[in-house]
C-alpha cells in the first residue's frame, strides 16, 4: 500500500546510517526526590507510566535534557520505543535517545523502530532482564522512502495514535465515573427516588450458596474434552459475561472430581492466585478450584451480586493468605457483609450498571479497531 503520488523505490539502509543514538548519563540518587526539586529524571518505567515521578536536583550537563517529540528507548526488559510528550527531563542511564539526521522523518523512524525493536525483544535470551545495546539499533536494516513520502506516512500513523490516545482517554474517564456510580450506588449516597425502604444487612452466605471447584485428574484422557464448560481463573475478569473455556471435561471427569455442575446465571469469583475477578456464567459450566462460585437464592439478583462483588476485590485480597499462591478461604466469601435493597432495588441498580458497561463495552471495541487499523496500515505500508 502507498500514497497513488511516490512511485520511487525504498532504499535499504542500516539504521545507523540515518541516526544517532545517545544514552544516558548515571545521575547521582543523593540528588534525586520526588518533591518536584529540579528537573525530571526519565527512568525505563517513566516511557509507559507516571506511578512514580522523580526528580534530579542537582548540576547537569545540557546534553542530557529531553524535550517533547524526542525518541525514547528503554534498554533493559522492554524495548518499546515512544515519542516523549511528559516535557522537559534528563537522560538517565539506561535509557536511549534516537536522532535522526536532516534527510530521515523521526516519527517515521519512530514507526520503523516499534516492530524492529519487538524482534530484537523476542530474539534477546536472558535469565533476568533483557538488555538492549546501542549497536543493536544501529544495525538494523530498513527500507526507506523518500523523506517526503516518510513525512506522508508519519502523518497518517500518528493521526491513528492520537485518536487511540483520545479513545482512552474516553474510555478512562468512562471507567472513573462508573467507579465512583459503583460507591455511590452502594453506600446509598444515591438512590432512585421511588425507593425509600432500609436495606437489610446480611452475610453474602445467607442469600447465596457458595461452591467450589474442582481438576479431574490430568493423566485419565476419558475425563477431558468432553462436552462440560471448565474454566480456570485466567479466563475470567475480561468480560462480563463467559460461554466458553479453553478446556471442558466429560461427565465421568466431573464425577470424578470436585468440580460441580453451576447453573446459567451463576456468579464466578477467583479466590486463588488470581483473586477477586468475576464474570456471569451465560451457560451451565464447572471450575476448577481457584473459584468460590456465587449460586444467588430468590432474596438476591444475581446481577446486583455480581456488581456488589467487582467492589469487594481488595477486601478479598486483605482476607487472603498463602506462600505459594495466595488464596481467599470459603468461609470469607460466605460471611462477606452484604447490603441488599428489595429486588426491584437490586435489579434497577444491576441495570444502570449494564448500561454503563455495554457503553463502555462500545468505547473498547472502537479502540480495539483503531488499533487493528493501524496494524493493518503498518504491515502494508512496511511490508
Amino acid at each position: 500500500m502507498r500514497f497513488p503520488e511516490f512511485t520511487d523505490e525504498w532504499k535499504e539502509v542500516k539504521l545507523g546510517e540515518v541516526l544517532s543514538f545517545e544514552v544516558g548519563y548515571p545521575f547521582s540518587s543523593d540528588a534525586f526526590n520526588e518533591e518536584g526539586n529540579g528537573v525530571r529524571l526519565i527512568k525505563n518505567r517513566d516511557l509507559k507510566a507516571d506511578d512514580r515521578v522523580v526528580f534530579y536536583g542537582g548540576e547537569y550537563d545540557a546534553q542530557y535534557i529531553v524535550q517533547n517529540g524526542d525518541i525514547l528507548i528503554g534498554m533493559d526488559g522492554d524495548f518499546s520505543p515512544c515519542l516523549w510528550k511528559k516535557g522537559k527531563a534528563l537522560l538517565n542511564q539506561r535509557v536511549g535517545r534516537v536522532n535522526a539526521n536532516q534527510n530521515t522523518s523521526r516519527v517515521f523512524i519512530l514507526y520503523v523502530l516499534v516492530d524492529s525493536l519487538k524482534k530484537i525483544e523476542h530474539k534477546t535470551s536472558s535469565t533476568t532482564v533483557k538488555h538492549l545495546s546501542h549497536k543493536d539499533v544501529e544495525k538494523i536494516k530498513a527500507f526507506l522512502p523518500s523523506l517526503a513520502e516518510q513525512k506522508k506516512i508519519a502523518a497518517l500513523l500518528s493521526l491513528i495514535d492520537e485518536r487511540i490516545e483520545v479513545q482512552n482517554a474516553i474510555i478512562k474517564e468512562q471507567e472513573a465515573q462508573k467507579a465512583a456510580l459503583l460507591r455511590r450506588l452502594f453506600d446509598r449516597t444515591l438512590r432512585f427516588p421511588e425507593f425509600t425502604d432500609e436495606w437489610k444487612e446480611v452475610k453474602l452466605g445467607e442469600v447465596a450458596e457458595i461452591i467450589g471447584g474442582g481438576t479431574p485428574s490430568t493423566t485419565t484422557t476419558d475425563y477431558w474434552n468432553g462436552g462440560i464448560v471448565w474454566f480456570n481463573p485466567s479466563e475470567i475478569g475480561k468480560k462480563k459475561y463467559v460461554s466458553n473455556s479453553n478446556r471442558t471435561i466429560s461427565h465421568q471427569g466431573l464425577s470424578n472430581s470436585g468440580a460441580r455442575l453451576l447453573p446459567k446465571g451463576t456468579v464466578l469469583l477467583t479466590t486463588r492466585a488470581t483473586i477477586g475477578e468475576i464474570a456471569i456464567a451465560n451457560v451451565e459450566c464447572t471450575t476448577n478450584q481457584g473459584f468460590q462460585s456465587v449460586i444467588t437464592g430468590c432474596e438476591a439478583n444475581n446481577e446486583y451480586v455480581y456488581y456488589f462483588l467487582s467492589t469487594q476485590k481488595e477486601y478479598l485480597l486483605r482476607h487472603s493468605s498463602g506462600s505459594t499462591f495466595r488464596e481467599t478461604p470459603p468461609s470469607v466469601i460466605r460471611n462477606l457483609p452484604l447490603r441488599l435493597p428489595s429486588l426491584p432495588e437490586q435489579r434497577k441498580i444491576a441495570d444502570l450498571l449494564s448500561a454503563v458497561d455495554e457503553r463502555l463495552s462500545v468505547e473498547r471495541e472502537y479502540a480495539e479497531q483503531l488499533k487493528q487499523q493501524k496494524a493493518y496500515l503498518l504491515r502494508q505500508m512496511f511490508i
